[in-house]
């Protein structure tokens, strides 16, 4: 088991699908089905019941992805760490954009914002305005 499949394995389950994880990761579908299977094979588990729906996880995944996460979060904290004694900037970034403006610019802004700051992990959800919306919140007075 090496970081990549798990880092493939962690964002197709998190997306549920072959395409958008391939996507979020900028790799071809191929190369993402390759790894996962090879980690399917070296654990002996089905990590994914495959339907035209997407990529459903059983069990044997779930208890795989919560052990796992930790191990990244732990592992891009010493990245950042590691950056930061050496004057670099790095971090999270989280963006939320409308699909038109994903679909229009994201990958040239992107492209050139990794080049500046390659230690800086962004994490984009693409969606409608009302994906974004926070929904009213509703008080009750008594």
């Amino acid at each position: 088991m090496d970081l990549r499949q798990i880092q493939y394995f962690v964002c197709l389950f998190e997306e549920g699908n072959v395409t958008r994880a391939a996507r979020r990761l900028n790799v071809v579908q191929p190369a993402l089905s390759m790894q996962v299977a090879k980690l399917e094979a070296e654990l002996g588990q089905q990590l994914f019941e495959r339907s035209r729906q997407g990529m459903a996880p059983p069990a044997a995944a779930r208890i795989l992805f919560r052990h796992v996460v930790p191990i990244l979060r732990d592992i891009s904290a010493a990245k950042q760490e590691m950056a930061r004694l050496s004057g670099e900037i790095s971090g999270q970034v989280a963006i939320g954009l409308i699909t038109s403006v994903t679909q229009s610019v994201l990958a040239t802004s992107l492209a050139s914002f990794a080049t500046r700051y390659p230690n800086v992990e962004v994490n984009v959800a693409e969606g409608y305005t009302v994906t974004f919306i926070p929904e009213p919140r509703v008080s009750s007075v008594a």
